[in-house]
């Protein structure tokens, strides 16, 4: 591979060359907007809390906190801990966003008993509860409250974090119950944004520098006719592997997830001999290679 050759569009150029006729001639575009970082000190945390984020995150002493995180922590110095409902991209700090709401929850009582004082209720993944499970989780909060009516104590607020809820406030009214008005919305303020450009295109426009605060995807359609791509058709060749190459694909087992393990770490060993780093994950059937930079 030449030095000065971005890794993601060599990827690029060599696995257009290799499985053109079975790409679609569009590839879609994601540029998603990086949050930005707030220094700590702009959010003014309570000093124990302060204590716990630089303990927790390290990064966070130096780097500051991102803008959706900042948020939460000074919605935090309200006198009564609000309900949030979260809604920012994968990877982008949720967990320490309600470890913190958290962390001042139980500050606030540090005698506090489980129900007869449980202030807090963390919903990660929420989107995941929707459905059944969604309505069983919705039944146990309402027994939960019920419970506590019969102890005469004040109900929980409600944390729920997800990278893909449309309309957030609604969902968290249909899951907890409570209404959607008393929700604090928190979000990354820039939505993904998607287009078609030609899969010829890609290897040039990886070589080109990203927009400054904007991270770039280009995701290859692979046609499943007359038959899918497999893992060993993707990373038989080091020349398909690189740290900007990742592809992703859908199975109808677990069975078959972990056989995709077993080979990939057959795989790895001849990408190691190769001297190539692996960073693709792909299954014998409908697949979408997904080129970053």
């Amino acid at each position: 591979m030449p030095p000065s050759f971005p890794p993601a569009a060599y990827v690029a150029k060599k696995m257009i060359t290799a499985f053109g006729d079975r790409l679609h001639e569009k590839t879609i575009c994601l540029t998603t907007p990086v949050p930005k970082l707030v220094p700590l000190w702009k959010a003014k945390p309570r000093p124990a809390l302060r204590k716990f984020l630089t303990k927790y995150e390290q990064r966070v002493a130096t780097n500051g906190l991102y803008a959706h995180q900042a948020e939460v922590v000074k919605a935090l110095k309200s006198a009564k801990i609000p309900n949030v409902v979260m809604t920012t991209a994968t990877g982008s700090g949720k967990s320490l966003a309600f470890l913190a709401w958290a962390f001042e929850i139980l500050a606030h009582d540090k005698e506090a008993d489980f129900l007869s004082h449980l202030a807090g209720v963390i919903l990660d993944e929420a989107h995941s509860w929707h459905g059944l499970s969604g309505a069983n989780v919705r039944a146990m909060i309402d027994r939960l409250r019920l419970s506590m009516d019969v102890l005469g104590v004040q109900h929980p607020s409600f944390f729920l974090a997800s990278a893909t809820l449309a309309d957030a406030a609604t969902f968290a009214e249909d899951l907890t119950g409570v209404p959607a008005a008393s929700f604090f919305e928190v979000n990354d303020k820039g939505a993904a944004k998607a287009s078609l450009v030609s899969t010829k295109e890609v290897p040039a426009l990886l070589a080109q520098p990203a927009e400054p605060g904007l991270l770039r995807r280009y995701v290859l359609l692979v046609d499943p006719e007359p038959e899918p791509l497999g893992a060993r058709d993707v990373l038989g060749k080091a020349d398909h592997l690189g740290p900007g190459a990742n592809a992703l694909c859908f199975v109808q087992s677990k069975f078959v997830g972990h056989r995709l393990q077993v080979n990939r770490r057959l795989l790895l060993m001849r990408a190691w001999k190769s001297k190539v780093q692996l960073a693709a994950n792909c299954l014998p059937h409908t697949l979408y290679v997904i080129l970053e930079s």
